[in-house]
């Protein structure tokens, strides 16, 4: 699995400002996303498994950064869409912003 957004400084600076490593990667693939999307893609896209990705994707429903959708006949899989509205988005660009004019810095 690639990671991406997944560099050892995010993960630092995620540890330490948001809690845990995999947050700021997590919401960084997911402020990506212009469609809906399932909790395996989005483990894929942080090169992590999907445990650690299904607690968080449930805290992002409960802020309203993401919607969770309806599953559809014959089909297991969850599928969130990002509310690209929600103002708490303007957190993770700024920080995904901050991250990278500091790197290089050391």
């Amino acid at each position: 699995m690639e990671k991406n957004l997944g560099s050892t400084e995010i993960e630092r600076l995620s540890s330490l400002v948001f809690g845990r490593a995999i947050r700021l990667p997590l919401h960084a693939w997911v402020r990506k996303q212009t469609g809906p999307f399932f909790q395996r893609q989005a483990a894929d896209g942080v090169g992590t498994h999907q445990t650690y990705i299904r607690t968080e994707l449930t805290t992002l429903v409960e802020t309203g950064m993401l919607d969770q959708l309806p599953r559809s006949d014959g089909d297991n899989r969850v599928f969130y869409s990002p509310n690209v509205d929600h103002p708490w988005w303007k957190i993770i660009d700024a920080a995904v912003e901050a991250l990278a004019a500091t790197e290089g810095r050391k």
